[in-house]
């Protein structure tokens, strides 16, 4: 008899963190996705225009986890599961910031960062965050030297990330 993989959960531990656990198999606590403080803060302000940002990750659940979390400060969110329909949202409208992941399944973080630096017609320029399970220092400098302005490292920890987007977008 085969059981089901139970599906993610969000759970709060006693670090007061809410933590989204992507299962693997049974009997295997699974893979962290995200990790947030349980207490967050929206912020919203009808002076400022909103700022468009869009995320593209194969993972659904890292997108949806970032789309609501980063939602919630007011700024409007795009998403793309793949690099060549990320492309697609930046030809028909203007985005302030792409928060991409490097493995995607049919172009790299990267060859989509190039394409964006490439692009002559996108105009302001989106600031690009890249984002990788494999996060070390020399694929930080790496997205760096291509242009990124960082690479955050997955589980991507959304203090970190709800911060570096303030700065990146209400200076």
């Amino acid at each position: 008899m085969t059981q089901a993989i139970p599906g993610p959960a969000i759970r709060a531990d006693a670090g007061q963190f809410l933590t989204l656990v992507q299962p693997t198999s049974w009997g295997v606590m699974g893979q962290i996705v995200l990790a947030w403080p349980m207490l967050k803060t929206s912020v919203t302000t009808d002076s400022m225009p909103t700022r468009t940002i869009l995320i593209a990750d194969d993972d659904r659940l890292v997108r949806e986890s970032l789309h609501d979390v980063l939602a919630d400060f007011g700024w409007a969110i795009e998403e793309a599961g793949n690099g060549s329909d990320a492309i697609a949202v930046l030809s028909r409208m203007r985005c302030d910031l792409l928060l991409s992941d490097v493995d995607m399944p049919d172009m790299t973080g990267f060859q989509l960062l190039s394409w964006v630096t490439g692009q002559t017609h996108l105009t302001p320029r989106p600031s690009v965050v890249l984002m990788s399970a494999r996060a070390d220092q020399q694929l930080t400098q790496a997205a760096q030297l291509a242009g990124a302005v960082t690479l955050l490292s997955k589980p991507v920890a959304l203090p970190a990330i709800t911060t570096l987007v303030s700065q990146l977008l209400d200076r």
